[in-house]
């Protein structure tokens, strides 16, 4: 009972302190070692995107077309013809990749389609359609990568390209690396899909080049459509561990934060509920707290230590997804049971049509714990069941994405519970 009472203050005051708040895009578990340049695109208005990488100076772009692109949760949508392209050489990255000979180019995308070619600029350091550094692409079903050394045209032709197929129009993180002994390797969703090799080394690159999305400078027919949700370049080859990480961290990763409690809570009587039971509580009244109930509530005052409330609980003991699960009209996501003490938990949502339900979890220090995913045939209520037992009691945090079958995603704001064991 003590170490429930401990864990319970402890979850409450964390709550209290943060909230449901978790910047979209902040970062959690990327790599940063070698990072040369970081779009996260999350300024959400506006022509401006800022290269967050932290490494010195700054390269941000400006969107060339403001009226061609939307900006959506998590990034861009690139609708029709433009270039998001930075207004000056790109040195910070030629300095490091010429004395490295090595690079890694990353992107989180969801194509618009699978029939754009030319091929598409997705990321490319580039003066126009025929002279560039290195390019990441897309060829209809097929990424590719282009890629200058001194064995190559100035064009870094031959384009090295996946296999057909590769390319769908789910949101995807694609990766492409080059290191110092000519190895290539693309991956796609951290799986190695193309290897390759590109002798020579970096010493023929242009150091008057800028960088760019979604076209080349020139604006010469490379356009590429679809949402662009991060972009970043490094100055080695990531390992095949490192990619994953990046993956695991996901296109819109959450923070890592350090909590400072702004007040210390002092609770003078905690009580066990059951379903159905009715109690008297003895909690002192000098906290005032003003809600909302999701629970149906009876009152009776008395005279003595306070009212007395019968509880109805929101679901049975055992779960089962009716509509009437949603009584509150307002919930997108409802948790049962919460506090989580038995050897499940449920998440129960409604999908407006079918599609994927991806549920990320996250512990108190923005650690991802757990995915769970369920593809849904269409629309309705969803459930997805996590099991518990061999979870450590705490505090979570969950963000539940849906990928519909129309194209379209919604993220959902993001929720909490409490593990008590």
């Amino acid at each position: 009972m003590r170490q429930r009472i401990f864990y319970l203050i402890t979850c409450l005051a964390a709550g209290a302190v943060w909230g449901l708040c978790f910047p979209p895009g902040a970062t959690a578990a990327r790599v940063t070692s070698d990072l040369v340049v970081l779009y996260k695109l999350e300024e959400g208005s506006g022509v401006d995107v800022h290269d967050t990488s932290g490494a010195p100076p700054a390269i941000d772009l400006i969107d060339n077309t403001p009226t061609a692109t939307t900006w959506i949760v998590g990034g861009m949508l690139v609708n029709t013809t433009t270039v998001i392209a930075s207004t000056g050489p790109a040195a910070k990255v030629f300095n490091a990749c010429t004395i490295s000979d090595e690079i890694t180019l990353e992107a989180w995308v969801r194509p618009a389609n699978l029939t754009q070619d030319g091929p598409a600029r997705i990321l490319t350091m580039s003066l126009d359609g025929a002279f560039r550094n290195f390019t990441l692409c897309q060829s209809q079903d097929r990424y590719g990568f282009l890629l200058r050394t001194t064995t190559t045209t100035a064009n870094g032709t031959p384009t090295l390209y996946t296999f057909p197929g590769v390319v769908t129009t789910n949101l995807t993180h694609v990766v492409c690396t080059r290191n110092a002994g000519g190895n290539v390797q693309i991956y796609v969703d951290s799986s190695s899909v193309t290897t390759h090799s590109r002798a020579g080394d970096f010493s023929n690159w242009d150091n008057s080049f800028q960088l760019a999305l979604a076209n080349e400078l020139s604006l010469d027919d490379r356009r590429w459509f679809g949402e662009i949700h991060l972009a970043a370049i490094y100055s080695r080859a990531l390992s095949a561990a490192e990619i994953l990480q990046n993956f695991n961290a996901g296109a819109n990763p959450v923070p890592t934060f350090t909590v400072t409690p702004s007040r210390t809570i002092t609770p003078t009587a905690i009580q066990s509920v059951t379903p159905g039971d009715t109690f008297t509580p003895t909690v002192s009244p000098t906290l005032t707290h003003t809600h909302t109930p999701r629970h149906s509530l009876t009152r009776t005052p008395t005279n003595t230590a306070g009212p007395t409330r019968t509880v109805t609980p929101l679901w049975s003991t055992t779960p089962t997804m009716t509509a009437e699960a949603f009584v509150d009209p307002d919930a997108q996501v409802i948790v049962y049971p919460v506090p989580a003490t038995g050897d499940w938990l449920y998440f129960n949502y409604r999908l407006p049509s079918g599609g994927l339900a991806v549920n990320e979890i996250f512990n108190v220090v923005g650690e991802k714990v757990q995915v769970l995913r369920q593809r849904h045939a269409s629309a309705g209520l969803g459930q997805m069941q996590w099991d518990i037992r061999q979870v450590a009691p705490g505090l979570y945090f969950y963000r539940l994405q849906l990928d519909l079958d129309s194209g379209e995603t919604r993220t959902l704001p993001v929720g909490k519970f409490i593990i008590i064991k």
